[in-house]
């Protein structure tokens, strides 16, 4: 077997519970958008996220919160940024498990794969 499957799959086996992730992405329609996905083992509940402000960037929220979101399941929101090149964009996940209690995940976009995604928002 493959060392690194074989962490991978370590890794992955070790995520017990709900874990939120989000990424910036860029669809067939060269829009940009939020994705948002539960990569963990267990439902996450009220999952929301947040991006500090000065980042260049704004996500046009389609729901408040998504109530459940289950294992493997994902949904995108709508961005917008500016097609100079950006810092880096922190990403806040946070969500609830069944019992009520609150996790929280931050994440780092980089800028060069951003700026990459964003160069053809306006082509």
């Amino acid at each position: 077997m493959d060392v690194r499957h074989d962490l991978f799959t370590k890794e992955k086996e070790s995520i017990y519970g709900a874990y939120v992730q989000a990424k910036i992405i860029r669809k067939e329609d060269k829009k940009i958008y939020l994705r948002i996905w539960n990569s963990g083992t267990q439902p996450a509940y009220n999952v929301n996220f947040y991006i500090p402000k000065g980042r260049r960037i704004c996500i046009l929220r389609s729901r408040l919160d998504y109530h459940c979101l289950e294992p493997g399941k994902a949904f995108d929101e709508y961005a917008v940024a500016d097609d100079v090149p950006l810092k880096d964009i922190e990403i806040i996940t946070y969500w609830q498990d069944e019992w009520g209690n609150q996790y929280s995940k931050q994440q780092t976009e980089r800028a060069v794969n951003v700026s990459k995604k964003i160069f053809f928002l306006n082509a």
